[in-house]
């Protein structure tokens, strides 16, 4: 391989410009052609501009590895091209008492032997993967009389020799590096250039090269810092400033596939919204676990609105035919959906794309695939599971799959109890007593049996709290009948023992369930509402499960998988024989989040 090398040096060396112009693009558009260094790219652009859309991002990574491909050529053949570098800028610099500070942007190497034919100059190196590579790029430095040291050992003999050196601050950062701030974003950075610095005390001048047009460069410097009296992270956040200025000015310069931000600490979430409460609640429930398993998480929430209904099939139609690296998904964004829902994902980058229901589903695919992002759902979706990089489900969805995670119940996480604990006792004067909730929700299919059991259960409901002196705390939801909330009102308002009823249809405040849950020994609560119980449980509270009609499909294997969980109670509702139960719902589901995050990175 090294012979081939030099016979392809020698072969390049004899062709005019404008032919090694076009070659070395074509080399660039070669590379561009590599799915994964391509989506590093395209990833690591978003990250830094995300109100940039995916056609200007896909335009500056197809620049960028342009330029790239040139700079291979400008490597191989640097005795040719090294008088087109423009390095006026150094001229009245110090650089005697200098360290050069740069980063992977336009054709490094070749600002390296210009630097060197100017000045005795050393860099600090990485070696190649490929040991024959590595040979043949250290004998072209060597030619150039640069000198290149592999170890900050060898860097400091040649500072002490008089030499200029020159180092990068976004490559090779140690285990223990500092994360300093870089487009927004936390990301390990090598420390290397103010140990040197300070170590001779030498000033370091950050220094980016761009190239103006064809083979012709310019090197931009930024203000000198002085080492003395600051901290190595206000430096390198200077540092950091300067790249983030320039990088912006010149962003096609900056080698992209290099995997700059693979080891920032944040993360990420974009959360599509349906908007319905109890899907937002899951989602952010999901966030929640994240933050369990990392410390550094942002997250949006972004309200999804089709243009018009049919827009919801055709995007799942879409989702269905787009592959992985499809990049026709933004243009997709914005025939679907309305004007702001549109222009908000455009302008927003996440790690993870998470939704919950079938609704909003085909915008998660098309939106994590048109930023290279991974795609959580939550329930299961009307499209192939297989789409997503995970599909979080209950068990009685009956699912399965290599990327389905199972779960017990909706997903939740409890959040803020003891605030919304403390907003019920404002709110409705309640003071310190043994007590005890009842949610009611809506009948499934037989609307007759429901409302003549719950009138029943009602009437058990008020003996038991005179005969126990629980005090009670009640309310229904959104999908409760006005017959039922009628007959409540008839048969609870002024019953003793019964402190609160709230009706969901007429008013609603989201403290209620929380707090009503937090200052109650137990709950009761009607069998049908999978995501009341699974709240519930969550909540570690004791749970009773009641039955007001039969109970079929998955809300029947929902209880039972979860009948070791609670009590399941029928009519005649017998509450004094009542047998509650610890829940361990939340560590079973908190497991199985767990190793998904693993998994998602």
């Amino acid at each position: 391989m090294y012979k081939i090398l030099k016979f392809i040096k020698f072969c390049l060396n004899k062709l005019p410009l404008f032919v090694l112009y076009v070659f070395g693009q074509g080399i660039g558009w070669f590379i561009y052609l590599h799915p994964k260094k391509r989506r590093t790219a395209f990833v690591n652009v978003k990250l830094a501009f995300p109100e940039k859309t995916s056609a200007q991002v896909q335009n500056i990574v197809r620049r960028s590895f342009r330029n790239l491909g040139l700079s291979i050529i400008e490597t191989f053949l640097s005795p040719k091209f090294v008088k087109y570098v423009n390095i006026d800028s150094l001229k009245d610099l110090d650089l005697t008492n200098a360290v050069l500070v740069g980063v992977h942007g336009g054709s490094w190497e070749l600002y390296n032997f210009a630097l060197s034919s100017k000045a005795n100059f050393a860099v600090l190196a990485k070696r190649q993967k490929n040991k024959v590579l590595d040979k043949f790029l250290n004998e072209i430095r060597a030619n150039q009389s640069l000198e290149v040291c592999f170890t900050l050992k060898e860097l400091l003999r040649y500072m002490k020799k008089g030499y200029v050196v020159g180092m990068v601050v976004d490559h090779g950062a140690e285990d223990n590096a500092i994360y300093v701030e870089l487009f927004s974003h936390l990301v390990p950075t090598p420390r290397g250039a103010v140990y040197v610095a300070r170590k001779l005390e030498r000033t370091i001048y950050p220094c980016y090269g761009v190239r103006e047009h064809g083979f012709s460069h310019k090197i931009i410097t930024g203000d000198p810092i002085v080492c003395n009296n600051k901290t190595d992270m206000e430096i390198l956040n200077e540092l950091h400033l300067f790249y983030e200025r320039v990088i912006t000015q010149y962003p096609a310069e900056y080698l992209w596939s290099h995997k700059r931000f693979k080891r920032k600490k944040d993360k990420i979430i974009a959360i599509l919204s349906d908007n319905k409460k109890g899907h937002e609640k899951q989602s952010l429930a999901f966030v929640s676990y994240i933050f369990e398993y990392l410390k550094d998480v942002k997250y949006k929430v972004i309200h999804v609105r089709y243009k018009f209904p049919f827009m919801r099939m055709l995007a799942e139609a879409l989702a269905f035919i787009f592959g992985e690296n499809s990049i026709f998904s933004d243009k997709c964004l914005s025939l679907l959906l309305k004007k702001d829902s549109a222009l908000e994902l455009r302008t927003t980058f996440a790690d993870i794309v998470v939704s919950t229901g079938s609704f909003v589903a085909p915008v998660t695919k098309l939106f994590s695939t048109s930023i290279r992002s991974k795609s959580v759902s939550i329930l299961r979706p009307n499209i192939l599971t297989g789409k997503f990089d995970a599909v979080i489900v209950p068990e009685h969805d009956r699912v399965t799959g290599d990327n389905i995670v199972v779960i017990k119940g909706a997903l939740t996480y409890p959040r803020d109890l003891e605030d919304k604990a403390q907003k019920c006792r404002d709110k409705f004067n309640l003071k310190e007593h043994k007590r005890f909730s009842v949610f009611i929700g809506g009948p499934l299919f037989d609307k007759e049996t429901y409302i003549r059991n719950v009138s029943r259960f009602m009437d058990k409901v008020k003996h038991f709290a005179l005969d126990s002196g629980y005090r009670v705390l009640i309310s229904t939801s959104r999908r409760t009948p006005p017959e039922i909330d009628e007959l409540i009102s008839e048969k609870m308002e002024y019953a003793e023992g019964v402190e609160v009823i709230i009706y969901a249809n007429r008013e609603n405040h989201d403290f209620v369930f929380d707090g009503f849950i937090a200052l109650s020994d137990f709950v009761l609560v009607s069998a049908e509402s999978i995501s009341m119980i699974s709240e519930i449980i969550a909540l570690e509270k004791p749970c009773a499960a009641v039955r007001f009609e039969r109970m079929d499909g998955k809300h029947k294997i929902f209880l039972n998988s979860i009948e070791n969980t609670i009590e399941i109670i029928d009519n005649p509702y017998n509450l004094h024989k009542i047998r509650m139960v610890d829940s361990g719902i939340m560590e079973y589901n908190r497991t199985e989040l767990a190793k998904l995050l693993k998994r998602l990175g």
